[in-house]
């Protein structure tokens, strides 16, 4: 495909990862190659910023956002003794938020042992910048900047996905047109869930992260 093509591909950044598959032998039977060269097998691979890993647990990425965070303590504890609340507000928002908003849709979809220490670490950034005492409780701090903890961000904004899918389909990008199923294009009975979306039924944790 990549001749037939006319593609140009490195080797030594292409590589491949086998997700969800218990049973391997067939697969490393069958190593996929590019031009004579066995392509290398990894665990984890960064795509379009997001890391992926085999498991699906997600963790590698969070590794990654809370060492870019991480950083940002000592630096609003130094920035809040001479800029102002808004001043600061801004700053959390474009190089805070925005690193967490990125991705939290995929990412977001993680045990919550997985997500915690993203969770303190943002708590901790927040009770900082507004320079509030540690009794402060957490949801005073979101309230005060009118945003929310990491699981019910990520769980806003696969509403807002929903919502827009239903109502501004056009808008989406062409691989969300049939990305959700309702339940009345798999049966005609007039049940209550007819319009619902459908739930696939999984047995497993992985499977719960692929859905």
């Amino acid at each position: 495909m990549v001749l037939a093509n006319k593609l140009s591909l490195s080797i030594d950044k292409t590589c491949y990862s086998i997700v969800g598959c218990h049973d391997t032998t067939s697969i490393l039977n069958n190593i996929p190659k590019l031009n004579d060269t066995f392509i290398s097998r990894v665990d984890r691979c960064k795509y379009l910023g997001v890391m992926i890993d085999t498991e699906l647990k997600w963790q590698s990425h969070i590794d990654i956002v809370y060492s870019k965070l991480l950083k940002f303590i000592g630096i609003f504890h130094k920035l809040r003794c001479y800029v102002s609340g808004y001043v600061l507000r801004l700053l959390y928002f474009a190089f805070v938020h925005s690193q967490l908003l990125y991705g939290i849709e995929i990412y977001g979809n993680t045990r919550h042992t997985q997500l915690n220490k993203l969770c303190v670490l943002n708590n901790k950034i927040l009770r900082i910048i507004q320079n509030k005492p540690l009794r402060t409780p957490v949801i005073q701090l979101y309230q005060s900047y009118n945003t929310l903890p990491i699981p019910k961000l990520h769980n806003f904004h696969l509403l807002c996905l929903v919502f827009k899918y239903f109502n501004c389909n056009k808008k989406l990008p062409i691989i969300f047109s049939n990305f959700f199923t309702p339940n009345s294009k798999l049966h005609t009975h007039g049940t209550r869930g007819t319009n619902d979306l459908h739930l696939s039924s999984v047995n497993s944790f992985r499977g719960v992260k692929c859905v």
